[in-house]
């Protein structure tokens, strides 16, 4: 499933802007049929995107589970077959392969995993620290404040 980002501003710019030109499709003096048509595309892009947009929330849970079966593994590699995971890991899996994250092939059936990259380790440190603010990357625990 291809995946959009935007952060808050970019919603809430988009959200007007759509909003912006369905008003001046609705106000618009011609009601032929195709002018119809691309007003209803509009209000289902729009209705669409208020959907899928969930406010710059981030689940890093699949991702660092991914990461932290991999690593646990540690020598022996590790097979993320299509077959056996839900689409969401598969799909982690497959990105995190393609970005260099995960040292290893995909072919047909999945994904075949050596281990984590440099740029694996990292980023398992950084998601664990992500998920849990109260402790920084050094492992000390910080404040509310960050101190």
């Amino acid at each position: 499933m291809p995946t959009l980002m935007l952060s808050i501003d970019d919603r809430e710019r988009l959200r007007a802007e759509m909003n912006r030109i369905v008003a001046d499709l609705e106000r618009s003096e011609t009601k032929d049929a195709a002018a119809v048509e691309v007003l209803h595309r509009y209000i289902r892009l729009r209705v669409a995107l208020e959907n899928a947009v969930t406010g710059g929330n981030v689940d890093v849970n699949p991702a660092l589970n991914l990461l932290d079966d991999v690593e646990n593994a540690k020598e022996k590699p590790v097979f993320l077959l299509k077959a056996n995971l839900s689409t969401e890991k598969y799909e982690h899996a497959v990105r995190l392969r393609a970005c260099g994250i995960l040292d290893g092939h995909q072919d047909h059936n999945g994904v075949h995993v050596k281990g984590l990259t440099d740029k694996g380790a990292a980023l398992r440190t950084f998601l664990a620290c992500w998920k849990n603010p109260v402790i920084d990357c050094g492992g000390r625990r910080v404040g509310a404040a960050g101190v």
